[in-house]
């Protein structure tokens, strides 16, 4: 089966994402060089908020911000556009930063990191579509409050299975069953692919 050229999802790199999680490595080398611009272009604009204008501190953001991608792509649904996942990724990476960085000089109150803006507010910068958030709460609104909570945990907020199964006192098997079967029906229900 051939697939098409890279060059034709130039404008979707949703497309790289689905194909790197299939082991095509030349997509997955465009997706990330995707992921670099993204970040400096949405980093720039995050530290300047705080007045940071350091070369070396966008770099160190861009690293952060690709490990945390090589990381965490396995949570990325490939239903859902990949702006938004990338987006909330370098929000919390320029958070963490932020609060290593200033931990010696001053506090970062939690409230100054809320006004960091996410891309939904921003979708002009940040190339994201604002309907994305209303689908997404509405996929989640279609849950229990206890299914909602671990899709949230696993798949939106990153954590791992045994940080859930700690939070929720259950057992590791028993919420990767519970977060499979969840997705098995969101899949079902709105339509992705098997």
């Amino acid at each position: 089966m051939t697939r098409p050229a890279l060059s034709t999802f130039k404008e979707d790199p949703s497309e790289w994402l689905k194909l790197a999680q299939s082991g095509d490595s030349e997509a997955y080398r465009q997706f990330l060089e995707w992921v670099s611009n993204f970040t400096q272009s949405m980093g720039r604009i995050l530290l300047l908020k705080w007045n940071i204008k350091s070369p070396e501190a966008l770099d160190d953001l861009i690293q952060e911000v690709l490990l945390a991608v090589h990381l965490k792509k396995h949570t990325y649904i490939p239903e859902l556009p990949v702006e938004p996942w990338v987006a909330t990724i370098v929000r919390h990476k320029t958070v963490d930063w932020l609060r290593k960085v200033t931990l010696e000089k001053k506090r970062i109150a939690d409230e100054d990191l809320e006004s960091i803006p996410i891309a939904a507010d921003r979708p002009e910068v940040f190339g994201a579509h604002r309907s994305t958030q209303l689908d997404l709460d509405k996929i989640l609104s279609s849950l229990s409050k206890s299914q909602r909570a671990l899709i949230e945990w696993v798949k939106i907020e990153g954590l791992s299975i045994q940080e859930v199964a700690a939070k929720t006192d259950r057992s590791e098997v028993s919420v990767k069953v519970s977060v499979h079967r969840i997705l098995k029906g969101l899949q079902k229900q709105f339509g992705g692919a098997e």
